[in-house]
Order: C-alpha cells, then sequence, then structure tokens
C-alpha cells in the first residue's frame, strides 16, 4: 500500500519539475530494503527476528513519502525559474534594458 503511494508521489514530484530526483528516494528505499533483506538471509534470520526487521524498516518508507512530499511542496527552482519566464512570455528580444 505504501509503495502505491510512493509511486503517485514520484509522478507527482517528476511533474513538479524534479525529473530524475523524484525518482532518487523511491530507488535508494528500494536498495536499502533489498539490503537489509539480503543480509538477514545470509544471516539465517528467524521468522520473529524478520518480523522485528520488518518493524524496523517501516519508517523507511514514511521517510520516503516525507522527502517526496517536501519536493511537491517544493517545486524545483529550475521549474519555477521556467514557468515565471512562461508567464510574463518574455523573449530577449522584447527584453530592454535602462543603461545609465
Amino acid at each position: 500500500m505504501l509503495l502505491a503511494v510512493e509511486i503517485i508521489l514520484t509522478v507527482v514530484a517528476w511533474r513538479k519539475g524534479w525529473r530524475g530526483y523524484a525518482l532518487v528516494p523511491i530507488i535508494l528505499g528500494l536498495l536499502i530494503g533489498f539490503m537489509i533483506g539480503a543480509l538477514a538471509n545470509l544471516i539465517d534470520y528467524s521468522e520473529s527476528q524478520i518480523k522485528q526487521l520488518s518493524l524496523i524498516l517501516i519508517p523507511l518508507d514514511f521517510v520516503c513519502i516525507g522527502i517526496l512530499g517536501w519536493m511537491i511542496t517544493k517545486s524545483h527552482t529550475r521549474h519555477n525559474y521556467m514557468n515565471q519566464k512562461e508567464k510574463l512570455n518574455l523573449e530577449p528580444s522584447k527584453i530592454i534594458t535602462k543603461h545609465v
């Protein structure tokens, strides 16, 4: 369920102008989860230890969601600049500067 929320937030952050940076939180979260799972498998954790480990990994999802939420509320600066330029519809040839 949390993965679906993360994917939706990643798409929204991508559209807000973050592009590839929007993929970083979800990729890092998945990599950390897979590495911890592989390590638990290598050490031969028991079933109860794996359940405890999953309780530790749940906050990782919330950190990922928090970072993506921050990305959504804070549009990428280049994206903001391009949107302002489009709103003003300014072209370099139309800008007149005053020289003193």
